[in-house]
């Protein structure tokens, strides 16, 4: 039997992949913070993956939330290879923005490898860990949403920023960083918690009228 989609779940894959796709670009832009920490653009962009695998957890099941980051991954892993290959091709003689090209969007295959495997073993503990406490029995989804969270973007830390970084920024500096960015992701994602309530709650009322007009 052929599976369907409804427009929402489509409409909030594509914003998903969307989200993965414009944090690994603006992830290279350092953000100042108060007393002389320092933070990734894409840790403000980055949460919104999380939220919305979690709706997907919630509202459509742990397949179809693994199915998603499998889109995503392949998606981010053209991107990558495009943005490469953008680079790699010769400038216009007139053209005098290749180095700011190069600068946003060229990215090393360590860097690139590395935000890959981090963000698919992240995503992975997200849906795991949010899976075992609806399992558990666990009503409050606020709850399973930000432990998930926590585990995914531990996760996504623990194995990013040492694939990234080891053996360039000193491991001082390095601990500090990871720290301070997952610090940062963890707040964004409390902060925006009541919008995640609000979306679980429109895409489980959206699709209950329309399946009840499917049935209709």
């Amino acid at each position: 039997m052929k599976e369907k989609h409804s427009t929402t779940k489509v409409v909030l894959t594509a914003i998903y992949v969307a989200a993965l796709l414009v944090s690994n670009v603006v992830t290279g832009k350092q953000v100042q913070l108060p007393f002389g920490l320092s933070m990734t653009a894409a840790a403000v962009t980055f949460p919104i993956t999380y939220v919305l695998s979690d709706v997907f957890s919630e509202c459509y099941g742990y397949k179809w939330s693994r199915r998603t980051c499998h889109i995503a991954f392949v998606g981010q892993a053209m991107a990558v290879a495009f943005y490469m290959l953008a680079v790699a091709l010769p400038p216009a003689d007139y053209y005098d923005g290749q180095a700011a090209f190069a600068s946003v969007l060229g990215s090393t295959p360590r860097i690139a490898a590395a935000s890959l495997v981090a963000f698919f073993c992240g995503d992975w503990a997200n849906d795991k860990v949010f899976q075992l406490i609806k399992s558990k029995g666990e009503r409050w989804f606020g709850f399973r949403a930000i432990a998930s969270s926590v585990a995914g973007e531990v996760t996504d830390t623990v194995v990013c920023m040492p694939l990234m970084f080891l053996g360039v920024i000193p491991m001082a500096d390095l601990a500090l960083a990871s720290a301070c960015e997952l610090a940062m992701k963890l707040l964004v994602e409390v902060v925006v918690l009541p919008i995640t309530y609000k979306v679980r709650d429109f895409v489980s009322e959206t699709e209950a009228k329309d399946e009840a007009i499917s049935v209709a």
